[in-house]
């Protein structure tokens, strides 16, 4: 796995398997351990991966779940295999989930990712993990105007319908 060029940054990296002029794009990728919020253990705030590619059809793209112990070591208390259900080649796209209650003893995530798919359509990228501050949005926004996608509209309809005039609100 490389930091591919065109991918990510320094302050945004993503990893990937894809090698544009090769025949050897498999490899694995085993993320730092990162230390789980509260909100995270509780399972009041998702995590959430973007990734590009194939899961599935040798791809693999794992969570697990550990506790350190006072030696160091780490010991893993769960894993969980994400799989969006598409054995195409896809897009960035986001995989939101909540910590499994199995998991919630847990204080460290990391992802392993593997791609033991040959050819050059079997390629996988993810972005780091990621916990978003979620919050109402009339407390982000207040009363003050604003746009409001579609699609998003239908994900988090409003108590109090508004009316629109050309798709504007």
């Amino acid at each position: 796995y490389v930091l591919s060029g065109g991918l990510g940054s320094d302050a945004a990296p993503a990893f990937g398997s894809y090698v544009p002029r090769g025949d050897r794009n498999t490899g694995t990728l085993r993320t730092p351990w990162v230390l789980l919020t509260p909100e995270q253990r509780a399972g009041t705030t998702p995590l959430v991966v973007t990734a590009a590619g194939r899961l599935g059809n040798g791809n693999r793209l794992t969570v697990q779940y550990a506790t350190r112990l006072s030696d160091g070591r780490v010991r893993v208390v769960e894993q969980t295999t994400l799989d969006d259900g598409r054995v195409e080649e896809m897009p960035w796209r986001e995989l939101r989930f909540d910590l499994p209650e199995t998991a919630r003893a847990a204080t460290e995530v990391r992802m392993v990712v593997q791609d033991n798919s040959l050819g050059a359509d079997g390629w996988l990228a993810v972005a780091p993990l990621r916990a978003p501050q979620l919050a109402p949005l009339s407390q982000v926004v207040g009363d003050q105007p604003m746009f409001l996608e579609y699609p998003v509209s239908l994900a988090s309809p409003c108590l109090h319908p508004f009316r629109t005039s050309g798709g504007i609100a």
